[in-house]
């Protein structure tokens, strides 16, 4: 029953085309055009919307549509050309496709699936092939000595290089507590500190309260420096900024304190 549902396949294709050659006999054409044309342009842009929507790149994205599109049409078409044809005993047969589908077929019992003796049969017979001679059974011992003497080596370069790259993040603190006093008060370096400071806050929030919080927080930060120093922040801005980035190098002077 291997072959069960590449034989169910050529049988639907085979129906979905004597449907479509009866929808052009018993359908007006232009029916059949608009039908077709707009079964497959909403299926189609549907099924690119979610293929984009799952990071598929827009070529990959496009041919998926476009067969989806063509399955889609062609079957709708198809059974309205049954429709046409033969009436209500397009119904049963409908039912018939949908029934006799493997996945359908399979949860009904109609074909069978695989016993668990089937499924351990090849992994016994897999397990008993090493186990045949006695020489099998000494060679891997021969072959791995050298890994385990060399293992410990390499295990302990890793950590040697990646303790010097763990120091810069642990410069900044884990969070931005509330301010003691206004944005207003606060001079170029602190509000930039306060910038980067909340960022790490507002990955490490956990409820959406604690999170609109650090965000009307961080927006004060940067209508402060806007009012201070507009055309420092447009600037910065302009260099591709970052939620993370550093503006101190573009807003730090202490001349901008409030009067």
């Amino acid at each position: 029953m291997n072959g069960y549902p590449a034989v169910w396949r050529a049988a639907t294709r085979t129906l979905t085309a004597i449907g479509c050659v009866a929808a052009l006999f018993f359908v007006p054409l232009s029916v059949d055009a608009i039908l077709f044309a707009m079964v497959g342009t909403v299926t189609g842009c549907m099924r690119f919307t979610v293929a984009r929507a799952d990071d598929q790149t827009a070529s990959a994205a496009f041919w998926a549509a476009v067969r989806l599109a063509f399955t889609v049409a062609a079957a709708v078409l198809a059974i309205c050309g049954f429709a046409a044809a033969a009436g209500a005993a397009t119904l049963a047969l409908i039912a018939l496709v949908v029934v006799t589908s493997p996945p359908v077929a399979a949860r009904l019992g109609l074909r069978p699936t695989p016993t668990p003796d089937r499924l351990r049969a090849t992994p016994t017979t897999d397990r008993r092939r090493p186990t045949s001679t006695p020489d099998s059974r000494r060679a891997p011992d021969r072959r791995r000595a050298p890994d385990r003497r060399r293992a410990p080596d390499r295990r302990r370069a890793p950590a040697r290089r990646r303790g010097p790259a763990a120091e810069p993040p642990a410069r900044l603190p884990a969070a931005d507590p509330e301010p003691a006093v206004p944005v207003t008060a606060m001079d170029d370096l602190e509000l930039c500190r306060r910038w980067r400071r909340s960022y790490l806050a507002l990955q490490r929030a956990v409820t959406i309260d604690e999170r609109l919080r650090i965000v009307s927080r961080r927006q004060s930060y940067l209508d402060e420096l806007e009012r201070r120093a507009p055309d420092d922040l447009a600037r910065w801005l302009n260099t591709g900024a970052r939620a993370a980035g550093d503006p101190t190098k573009f807003i730090c002077r202490d001349q901008h304190h409030p009067q």
